[in-house]
Order: C-alpha cells, then sequence, then structure tokens
C-alpha cells in the first residue's frame, strides 16, 4: 500500500474571500515517466508519497519544493499545519493537513513540471464539484473534479479556519 501526505493551503484574497488553493493535476508524472492519472481533476494544494524513513513534515516540505517551488517551502517552515482527515482509497492511504497563509504567497509559486496550475475553490464552489474517481473521459476545463475524501477535507478545513485577518 503507498501512503501520502497532503496539505491544503488556505488563503483570504481581497474582493473574493476565503478560498482553497487547489492543484490542478497536469498531463504528466515526472517522476514516475508516465501520463498522469486524473489530469485536470484538482488535488489539495501540495500531495505526494511518503518516502521510506520520511516524516510526515519532510514529505510535506519536500512536496512542497518539487511542487510549488522552495520560496513555498520557507513560509511553510513557520507555519502550523493542523490535521484535517485520513483516507483510504484503492491501495493508496493518505493524511492531508491544512494551513492559512497570506495571499501574497501566490506570487511565490514556482510551478513544478507535474502541475497544470491552480484552481480558488470556495465553499459554495463545493456545490457544484463532481467525483474525480467517477469520471472516465478526462476533466471538462470549468469543472471542479475533486476525490470524495479530498471534498470532505475542503469542507472540514472551511469548518475549522474561518477567515482572520493575516500579515506575513
Amino acid at each position: 500500500m503507498r501512503h501520502g501526505v497532503g496539505l491544503l493551503i488556505l488563503t483570504d484574497i481581497p474582493k473574493i474571500g476565503r478560498v482553497a488553493v487547489m492543484q490542478i493535476r497536469g498531463k504528466y508524472n515526472s517522476e514516475e515517466k508516465r501520463r498522469q492519472y486524473f489530469a485536470g481533476g484538482c488535488q489539495v494544494t501540495i500531495y505526494g508519497g511518503i518516502q521510506s524513513g520520511e516524516s510526515l513534515k519532510k514529505a510535506i516540505f519536500r512536496e512542497a519544493k518539487e511542487e510549488l517551488g522552495k520560496k513555498i517551502v520557507s513560509i511553510l517552515k513557520r507555519k502550523k499545519l493542523v490535521k484535517l482527515t485520513e483516507f483510504k482509497r484503492g491501495q493508496e492511504s493518505g493524511k492531508i493537513y491544512a494551513t492559512v497563509l497570506n495571499y501574497k504567497f501566490l506570487n511565490k509559486i514556482c510551478f513544478g513540471p507535474d502541475t497544470a496550475g491552480i484552481k480558488l475553490v470556495t465553499p459554495s464552489d463545493l456545490k457544484r464539484s463532481v467525483d474525480l474517481s467517477k469520471l472516465k473521459f478526462g476533466v471538462k476545463k470549468h469543472t471542479l473534479a475533486i476525490f470524495s475524501d479530498t471534498k470532505k477535507a475542503l469542507k472540514l478545513a472551511f469548518r475549522i479556519f474561518s477567515p482572520v485577518d493575516l500579515k506575513d
């Protein structure tokens, strides 16, 4: 069984409000040298496997560097990460954490080759989401396609983290 860890980053954007920053899955998996499964779907901001002997926090920071760049890691190291959920999906189990960052972190993102960008998701967007595991022919451009365990983590994160005054 593969074990993974993810981080959901929330932020408050002027004129939009509280959003979850979701990563859009790219078309290529550079680590495994193959097409990406569920391309075009969304996942938590950072997600990946835990390597042998690696702590959860080190795995999150490594994945953050690979997927969003080292500037994001230096920001994350100063933040508290809150455990949201644990899940099992097929041959994979995982833990999802969350944190809130000032929206200016978005300007510091340097995407890795497996990422197709970000999608800003509000609580009301969840009502229109579709289950990514049930899509057989890809994801339409303006569809929020997420796994059911990701939706559960998003709902919980929006409940736990009420908007606050963020100053980084």
